[in-house]
């Protein structure tokens, strides 16, 4: 997709404000500012207001306001950015220049819209705050009255205040803004409390820092000075994406467009600084905020002058920092001039203070050549050491003599006064032009008469041939020299100069240039390595390292294709951070070439858990069975058998990442102090029989891959009942042998849900997922769940074909939770079925319970390395032990008639438990085993004999009883019970029933003359009569009489629905009963 290349935008966003108005507002100057008429409104009195200083225009008779041509342009004409930019373009008079945006440029562009919405919002907030405080609040006094800002000082610097409590947290949590908020630095998270979060600045007075295109991009707090030793006294605003303090100049955006009509800008340390200045009639003034001044702050600086004045604090560090401004400067090609204060106190607010409108003369007095002054106070403190030796040796002589001898000129040592020629040369071998640079040995010889034109030359000419490239013999290796502050052996990197004419060292990337005499150039402040190349048929990958010059290192995956063009290669290491390259399009082949060489082949792991080189993966550590375990490092990297594999979840530049890879950083391997006996028996305690299934469930899913293998199948484990029965907290358990149990998938939303969330399955092989909120009546969603037992995975539409189909593989196991249990036979025989009914527990297994959910919560994962140190044990002795368990299964009178299925399930878990009896540390044997298999086995055949339309009939009559009032079966008017006897008018009752079965199977019922048959086949039919009063006061109509006492747990439900009818709005209303109940009743365990 192409866009308009960023460049156009700042061309435009860089054009004079009040100039880009000309074709839609007659502007007139007004003070600092410019007035017109409003272009919105139909107006006499101009309010529309536009400042080249502040980069704003606002019409005051509409509100509306921005920073450029384009938002006018969209408010105007109510265009989209798109439009509004190209009109702006041609307006201008502006190339537009189209770049092609990558998916990920285009998240990274509205990442930082985002960002930038947050920090304007913030901006405004913290300025609304500052102007309704009372006159009397800290803050005002502090800036009014004791530091004497003029309130119109504070408008034009937009001066804020932040509250003492955290304000802005709440509101940004509810815009789902946190992430962002955290990572700009205005809201902080509680070390002592994840989950908590506060205001970074409070009760402090904001400073907010714009950028050169007027945003705002952060802020500097000030804090109440009652506190200033209790806490720090200026905070700062943490770098992000739109925010980089080496880019930004504090007051830039109101001095850039005077600067050119001082021609010069004047440097200082801090914001009071620069407000002070401006005050004073010098808003030319511009900060470093507190830091070094940066290459990138002299370029910003280049743009409008090619001077500038450095006044920083007159102590130690400020005069050190003056040193190294000068030196920058001189680099860049600038002229640098320093203010020289008289007393050691004097700094840029303090004299603006006293001094008022008469800084101007007073400072223009004391300003001086940088270059001269340095050389000055050099002179003045070899001279003074000249001056104390002569001292001394007349003090001796006249001490030897007893005469004083006449006084001498001071002349400088010789060490002295090399040193001294030497420091000159030192800083005007920072000038790189050469008429400058003799202008200025010609005044220092005219001022200092110790040295001559031809030493300064000669030590000059020393000094610049050191920092020339040396040059080379191209195919000599005793000729080459590789540059002085190179540190690594010349050895090391002929050949690659030889071969690719590139080497790299000190986090740096050299290539050789000239012809008839070569030299190394730098091209880069980073090194860069391609540790693997990672083969995929649809996207290959190149996984590289880099490392910056301050020792910052990035490692990461990208497509290949995204490194083959210079363009593209540079977007990827900028995106990274502080990462340059300079080299052109022939240096960077020749990288390619280099990099391709030298580059290793490895795999990206995507999917953790069991990998078919014979290892599992956790997020955190390798396991080879029977061999060793590696914790990962930073990068997630490792080697196996001479193979690299990088595992991107891993990489600690996603660990603060809250979206990117969460499924993958909860599959971790998690150390623990309890042991497997003392978890499994846990787990038994709490859940009682239940655990058996639970237990060997998830043990045999960390060798799932090996039971599909060898069968075709792997069970699913279902938990049924109603709620506070301890589904969740099971499930929990056995969920947590591979890690911090992922959130269970909904399934609500039906077969879509589990067909968009199904990726789950597929991220982990050998891991536990969780389905929850279980309806039965749903096909498709049944279907999906069958495949999850056999394994069929879900097919997709390729992108490399219109006919062909990619599969989405099933590589986890599935627990199955929910209030109801299936009717489709299909699905039922695929589960291993455990109906969960206790809801009332004693103190005791409340007490148990709490103890486990406290293992739960350390986690337990750790203990699953022991399972995958025996997988070659597991893989040799399966398959035999399970074809012995399921001939044990079938010959067992307990298990006569029941389906394969069935069958095969607990064969599984049956031979999981033989295979790991001897490490003793199961709770149950296998008697117990056994007994439970044959309870849960006779309850799933209930369940699938319920399965039939006779049953179905019975629980959409039941449900019909207790539905709305106009589809509802009422007693005794549509139902008569007499004894155990049941009458009702069979075509009324079919009527609703048939919309109840639709409702909730979403199947059609059979018509009403076979249902009639169903129900006459069974034991319960006693009669179809033709003249029955149902109806007490009606006439008597025909009537279909069956015997409830013959139909088992479907009478229990018709009485008491039949009970809940008749007792409406009565003391014994279900209301009233389930009330009482929950008065009496302790909250339980699993709520």
């Amino acid at each position: 997709m192409s866009f308009i290349s960023e460049h156009t935008i700042n061309e435009i966003r860089d054009y004079p404000l009040s100039k880009s108005f000309n074709g839609f507002v007659s502007l007139k100057k007004a003070g600092s500012v410019y007035k017109g008429l409003s272009p919105f409104t139909d107006e006499k009195s101009p309010s529309f207001i536009v400042s080249d200083a502040k980069g704003i225009w606002k019409c005051f008779s509409s509100g509306k306001s921005g920073k450029d041509l384009i938002s006018f342009l969209i408010q105007k004409e109510n265009l989209d950015f798109k439009s509004a930019v190209i009109k702006s373009a041609k307006e201008l008079n502006i190339n537009i220049k189209y770049e092609k945006e990558t998916s990920e440029q285009k998240e990274k562009r509205k990442h930082k819209e985002v960002l930038q919405e947050i920090v304007d919002k913030t901006n405004k907030t913290y300025q609304n705050n500052f102007e309704r405080l009372p006159n009397d609040h800290w803050a005002k006094k502090y800036m009014l009255d004791e530091r004497g800002f003029k309130k119109e000082t504070l408008e034009t610097f937009d001066i804020g205040f932040a509250f003492p409590d955290s304000r802005l947290t709440p509101i940004i949590k509810n815009e789902a803004k946190l992430k962002d908020a955290l990572e700009l630095g205005i809201v902080k998270e509680d070390k002592n409390n994840p989950t908590a979060h506060y205001d970074f600045f409070r009760d402090r007075i904001i400073f907010p820092i714009y950028n050169n295109k007027t945003y705002c991009v952060g802020f500097g707090g000030r804090i109440n000075p009652s506190n200033e030793k209790a806490k720090a006294k200026y905070l700062n605003s943490a770098e992000s994406e739109i925010y980089n303090k080496q880019n930004v100049l504090y007051g830039y955006n109101l001095a850039k467009p005077n600067i050119p009509y001082f021609d010069y800008a004047i440097l200082v340390e801090g914001y009071t600084d620069v407000m002070r200045m401006h005050e004073v009639g010098f808003d030319n003034t511009v900060a470093s905020c507190g830091t070094a001044l940066t290459v990138q702050q002299v370029k910003l600086l280049k743009k409008v002058t090619d001077k500038v004045v450095i006044f920083r604090d007159n102590d130690k560090a400020g005069q050190k920092a003056t040193q190294r401004d000068i030196e920058l400067l001189l680099q860049n090609g600038m002229i640098a001039e320093v203010v020289v204060p008289e007393n050691d106190t004097d700094d840029p607010d303090t004299i603006g203070k006293k001094l008022g409108k008469e800084t101007l003369s007073y400072l223009s007095s004391i300003i001086e050549d940088a270059i001269l002054y340095n050389v000055k106070n050099d002179y003045n403190k070899f001279y003074n050491e000249a001056k104390v030796q002569q001292e001394k040796e007349i003090a001796e002589e006249k001490e030897r003599t007893g005469k004083k001898p006449r006084k001498k000129k001071v002349i400088l040592s010789p060490q002295n006064k090399r040193q001294f020629i030497e420091n000159i040369c030192k800083t005007l071998s920072l000038i790189s032009d050469f008429i400058v640079k003799n202008q200025y040995i010609k005044e220092i010889v005219n001022r200092y008469k110790e040295v001559s034109l031809k030493e300064i030359n000669d030590i000059l000419n020393g000094i610049e041939e050191e920092k020339k490239p040396k040059t080379l013999n191209r195919w000599d290796y005793y000729d080459y020299e590789l540059p002085d502050y190179v540190t690594c052996k010349l050895e090391d990197v002929i050949d690659d100069i030889k071969e690719y004419g590139i080497f790299q060292s000190n986090s740096k990337i050299f290539v050789l240039r000239g012809s008839a005499s070569y030299y190394f150039e730098e091209i880069s402040n980073f090194s860069i390595e391609i540790v693997q190349h990672m083969q995929d048929e649809v996207h290959p990958m190149k996984l590289i390292r880099l490392q910056n010059v301050n020792g910052v290192e990035k490692i990461f995956d990208v497509k290949s294709d995204l490194i083959n063009s210079l363009q593209s290669f540079k977007n990827v290491i900028t995106g990274h951070g502080n990462f340059f390259f300079s080299g052109s399009s022939s240096d960077h082949e020749r990288l390619l070439k280099y990099l391709f060489d030298k580059m290793g082949n490895g795999r990206k792991i995507e999917i953790l858990g069991w990998q078919p080189e014979g290892f599992w993966v956790w997020n955190n550590k390798i396991v080879v069975p029977g061999n060793r375990e590696d914790i990962l490092n930073k990068e997630g990297l490792f080697k196996y058998q001479k193979e690299s594999y990088y595992i991107p979840s891993a990489n600690s530049i996603y660990k603060n990442n809250l979206f990117k890879f969460k499924p993958q950083k909860k599959f971790k391997s998690i150390e623990t102090s309890i042991s497997h006996t003392q978890y499994f028996h846990q787990i038994f305690r709490v859940h009682r029989n239940h655990a058996i299934t639970g237990i060997l469930f998830g043990i045999s899913s960390l060798y799932q891959d090996i039971v599909v293998d060898k069968t075709g199948f792997f069970p699913i484990l279902f938990y049924f009942g109603p709620a506070s029965t301890g589904k969740d907290n099971l499930s929990r358990a056995i969920r947590s042998m591979v890690g911090d149990p992922q959130s269970p998938i909904q399934l609500e939303g039906g077969a879509s849900t589990i067909k968009a969330q199904i990726r789950e399955f597929t991220q982990f092989n050998n891991g536990i997922s969780e389905l929850a909120e279980y309806k039965r009546g749903n096909p498709q969603l049944d279907g999906v769940l069958k495949g999850l037992w056999d394994r069929r995975g879900y097919k997709r539409g390729s992108i490399e074909s219109k006919i062909a189909t990619d599969e989405v593989p099933i590589l986890s196991s599935a627990i199955l939770t929910g209030n109801e249990f299936p009717d489709a036979e299909a699905l039922i025989t695929r589960l291993i079925w455990e109906e969960m009914k206790a809801q009332e527990f004693s103190d005791e297994e409340i007490e148990q319970y709490n103890i486990l959910k406290d293992i739960l919560k350390k986690g337990i994962s750790g203990l699953s390395d022991f399972f995958i140190h025996k997988r070659l044990y597991v893989e040799e002795f399966f398959l035999d032990t399970y074809r012995a368990n399921i001939k044990l299964l079938n010959d067992l009178p307990q298990f006569k008639n029941t389906t394969s299925r069935i069958i095969s399930n607990l064969g599984v878990l049956l031979s999981f438990y033989q295979l790991f009896e001897k490490e003793n540390f199961f709770p149950f044997g296998q008697s117990e085993i056994m007994k439970h298999f044959a309870y849960i086995v006779e309850n799933q055949k209930k369940k699938l004999s319920s399965a039939s339309p006779y049953i179905k009939f019975w629980d959409c009559f039941v449900m019909t009883m207790r539905g709305n009032v106009n589809d509802q079966l009422k007693v005794n008017q549509d139902i008569r019970i007499d004894g155990s006897h049941l009458m009702f008018n069979f075509k009324i009752a079919f009527m609703k029933i048939q919309r109840m079965w639709l409702s909730q199977y979403q199947e059609s019922p059979p018509d009403q003359r076979r249902m009639k048959e169903i129900l006459k086949d069974d034991a319960s039919y006693i009669d179809d009569k033709k003249k029955v009063r149902v109806n007490k006061e009606g006439t008597p109509t025909s009537a279909f009489v069956v015997d409830m006492a013959k139909m088992g747990d479907i009478q229990d439900n018709i009485i008491h629905q039949m009970n809940i009818q008749l007792n409406q709005d009565t003391l014994f209303s279900e209301k009233n009963v389930n009330d009482n109940l929950n008065e009496s009743t302790s909250k339980l365990p699993f709520y």
